[in-house]
């Protein structure tokens, strides 16, 4: 419940509730909460922190698209190669809810999208998490529909959607 009230929190006024708060206090809450993710055993409450984790990353980009919290990133990359199964779909969930979290990188790392969301999406074992990998593949389109370099990028995935 904690989760679900910081969230809303979070959307409804982030500069009271988050920008006002001492850097060392939103480096340790954003330490705890991917800490969290990875220590939470139920995946519905999982998700639940990953939404509010998903909020906050929203409100890391400035201008030019640069991160103000660049270990998130590598936190999802970790989670999608974990072989933990619960933690590549929370890696698909943040990726879903946050198709633009590779900010101006994007470009430099479309090979690895194309891993990461590839390896979700044929995975043959657990239907949950190739679900997962198929609401991130289509939000992430949906998100750079008009990127041709992204759509050619992605193209092999769109069967593997389908099977």
């Amino acid at each position: 419940m904690a989760a679900i009230l910081c969230r809303r929190l979070l959307v409804n006024d982030y500069a009271a509730a988050f920008e006002s708060l001492a850097d060392e206090t939103k480096t340790a809450a954003k330490q705890q909460l991917l800490i969290t993710i990875v220590h939470e055993t139920e995946q519905p409450m999982r998700k639940k922190i990953a939404d509010l984790t998903a909020e906050l990353v929203r409100m890391q980009f400035d201008d030019e698209g640069n991160s103000e919290w660049p270990e998130f990133l590598q936190f999802l990359l970790e989670c999608s190669d974990s072989n933990d199964v619960g933690l590549r779909e929370v890696a698909c969930h943040l990726f879903a809810v946050v198709p633009t979290v590779f900010g101006n990188q994007q470009a430099n790392n479309l090979p690895l999208i194309g891993q990461f969301l590839g390896r979700a999406i044929a995975d043959p074992m657990h239907y949950e998490l190739r679900a997962s990998g198929v609401r991130a593949l289509a939000a992430f389109i949906v998100q750079n529909a008009t990127e041709n370099s992204v759509l050619q990028a992605l193209k092999e995935l769109a069967p593997m959607m389908l099977q």
